[in-house]
């Protein structure tokens, strides 16, 4: 009996053993289950938010690799970078004024072509859609440039409008002197790095600018928020520039498109009160 008892107990025992096995396999399998129902579903807030911010443009997707502060950043490090190394390749060949003007003007053109590629696209918009409409929506406005914000960050659109820009560029006799005497690979690099950042800055959501606007502007304490005053090796001296205006603008501001905020500062060099070293 006690055998026969025993082996009865063991059979249970496996039967139990069996059933708990399968409740957990049960509960291992639903839980995995749960985990990336919860997964899948967190991916789609995530897209759903980024959707939001990216077409409300007032918050940055930081998922994104080409947000306004991002872009800021690369224009004030790596295509700064590139126009140091030109200027430095140039030191000799020009004055230091005569060649920071000169520099100036080349990143103030390639940015002002990029915008006018994107005013000209928008009015042609605007004309064969919405002719009869004297004001476009600012929620219009949103979707327009959300979509465009997309499409322009897309890789090979932005080499090739980047191509087309530098083609369409007529560069003034000085410049052209820069383009020449400077290392092809150097100058192209630089061009290059800096046309596609422009590219994106005017067709980001919001849109950024590059600020140029204060040359000929006292040097105040609302330029100087956004400007830092440097100083040259030259000897400044311009009859047509007051003392303590803005001679030059060395290097411009990143700012939102409507002068809210400034996410780089600028550089400028502002005329003394008297001549000096």
């Amino acid at each position: 009996m006690n055998f026969f008892g025993s082996c009865k107990s063991c059979k249970q025992l496996e039967g139990t053993i069996r059933d708990t096995q399968a409740l957990l396999n049960e509960v291992m399998n639903s839980t995995v289950e749960k985990e990336e129902l919860v997964r899948k579903q967190g991916q789609k807030l995530n897209q759903l938010m980024s959707e939001i911010m990216n077409k409300s443009g007032s918050l940055e997707n930081t998922n994104n690799e080409i947000t306004n502060t991002k872009l800021a950043a690369k224009f004030d490090s790596k295509v700064k970078q590139g126009w140091i190394e030109i200027c430095e390749d140039l030191e000799g060949d020009f004055s230091e004024i005569e060649l920071l003007t000169i520099m100036s003007r080349v990143c103030e053109i390639v940015f002002t072509e990029c915008q006018t590629v994107i005013k000209r696209a928008d009015e042609q918009l605007f004309e064969s859609i919405f002719s009869h409409e004297k004001h476009i929506s600012e929620a219009l406005l949103r979707e327009i440039r959300f979509a465009r914000a997309t499409n322009g960050a897309n890789t090979a659109t932005r080499q090739s409008q980047a191509q087309k820009i530098l083609d369409r560029i007529e560069w003034p006799e000085n410049i052209k002197t820069i383009i020449s005497e400077c290392p092809k690979t150097c100058i192209q690099t630089f061009l290059t790095e800096l046309v596609d950042v422009c590219w994106l800055m005017v067709t980001s959501n919001p849109p950024l600018i590059l600020n140029f606007d204060v040359k000929g502007k006292e040097y105040s304490a609302n330029v100087r928020e956004r400007f830092v005053q440097i100083a040259t090796t030259d000897v400044i001296s311009d009859s047509q520039c007051l003392p303590g205006h803005v001679l030059l603008v060395a290097w411009p501001s990143v700012e939102l498109e409507d002068n809210s905020n400034y996410l780089k500062k600028g550089e400028v060099v502002v005329m003394p009160n008297k001549t000096q070293t």
